[in-house]
């Protein structure tokens, strides 16, 4: 997944496993466990387990592998974020 610097993905939690996988540029990521966020860059792989509220910001432009356990349906159709407002499949 690409992000152009300064897109905020919302706060959202899911019960799938995630894994983010970070290719270039750098995500700062808040969750509630460090909700002063955490910096993470090239070759860093970050872990949420089901449920765990996070969100980022793109401090650059970034490429990443976001791995999915189980698949997310909701990828498979719209997507929503914590407060119920859609989000752009496309955007995150």
């Amino acid at each position: 997944m690409g992000l152009d610097k300064g897109f905020k993905v919302p706060r959202h939690n899911h019960p799938e496993e995630q894994w983010s996988c970070m290719i270039s540029g750098r995500l700062e990521f808040s969750t509630d466990e460090e909700p002063d966020g955490f910096i993470v860059g090239p070759g860093d792989v970050v872990h949420f387990p089901p449920n765990a509220w996070h969100e980022a910001v793109a401090l650059d432009d970034v490429l990443e592998i976001d791995v999915f356990w189980p698949i997310r349906p909701q990828l498979l159709g719209p997507l929503t974020a914590a407060d119920g407002s859609p989000v752009d499949a496309d955007s995150v």
